[in-house]
């Protein structure tokens, strides 16, 4: 996996949205999977960043422990991010699982809660 982080050149420095250091990420079971393996990451607030990799390499694994969709396994978190009317931090999958709408109106159509 690389990880490949752009960040705003004009404006006063900006706070870490994500610090990440030593995350692990072990699925248990008859054949374990190690998914992650001590990722040591800083995503900056308003930086650009992109995570690319083979198939299986824990690119959707990362983004779901960092949207608290999944948890880990070891390793420590720091979010500086605030959530007030919207959600602190969003992502959207390349195969969402929504199969009844078209692409414009899934991507355009807040998600109910």
């Amino acid at each position: 996996m690389s990880i490949d982080t752009q960040v705003r050149e004009e404006g006063p420095a900006t706070a870490l949205a994500y610090d990440v250091l030593g995350l692990n990420k072990i699925f248990p079971g008859a054949t374990r999977v190690q998914a992650l393996a001590d990722i040591d990451l800083q995503l900056e607030e308003g930086s650009f960043t992109c995570i690319v990799g083979p198939s299986g390499c824990g690119k959707s694994t990362l983004l779901r422990i960092l949207g608290g969709l999944e948890t880990k396994t070891t390793g420590t978190i720091k979010s500086s991010l605030r959530a007030e009317k919207a959600p602190e931090a969003a992502f959207v999958f390349q195969r969402a699982p929504v199969r009844s709408k078209t692409c414009r109106v899934r991507t355009a159509t807040p998600m109910k809660t």
